[in-house]
């Protein structure tokens, strides 16, 4: 758990970090792809009883496919939202999210007694679903279009703050230092 966590670290900044180059959405849908595949085998290795191969559970679950969905969620649940209804909308998806989430372990011991290990899977395989369909059905926030549009926008402030008497330098060390 502790190397995974670390791990984790280091990873949910860098999925952030590479949302912001490429897009959030790329990195989301990879995500929830591994997730996908990783349902079935994850449960495998677990059962094996190996010490490393449960250690590789985790670090490729927590270590790698959790994290790089929650470098990404921050900004990309937010920005589903207008500025106005930005905290009160990312905020309610989070809550009725953990609502929800928080029965996971009891659905999957129920489904566990049902089916076994793969009823577990299953659940897991079930939740990367619907990840996968939610972000394929939601649009890009921050892909080339925006970055230039947002540059745009700082250009022609800065423009208009140099007409205007206020140096350009002050407006970039300004906007640089807003974000």
């Amino acid at each position: 758990m502790t190397a995974a966590s670390i791990l984790a670290i280091a990873v949910t900044f860098l999925a952030g970090a590479i949302t912001d180059r490429i897009g959030r959405r790329p990195i989301y849908i990879v995500a929830c792809t591994a997730a996908i595949l990783f349902a079935f085998p994850m449960y495998l290795l677990t059962n094996s009883a190996q010490p490393a191969l449960v250690v590789t559970v985790f670090i490729i679950g927590i270590g790698l496919i959790h994290a790089s969905l929650t470098g990404t969620q921050g900004s990309l649940l937010t920005e589903q939202f207008r500025t106005a209804t930005r905290t009160s909308g990312a905020s309610l998806g989070y809550q009725v999210a953990a609502a929800i989430g928080g029965f996971a372990p009891l659905l999957a011991a129920a489904l566990v007694g049902s089916f076994g290990w793969p009823g577990a899977a299953l659940l897991y395989l079930g939740a990367a679903v619907i990840g996968l369909v939610g972000i394929l059905a939601t649009k890009e926030t921050w892909g080339r279009d925006e970055r230039e549009r947002v540059r745009g926008l700082v250009a022609e402030e800065s423009r208009a703050r140099t007409v205007s008497g206020t140096p350009a330098s002050a407006v970039l060390t300004r906007s640089s230092e807003s974000r």
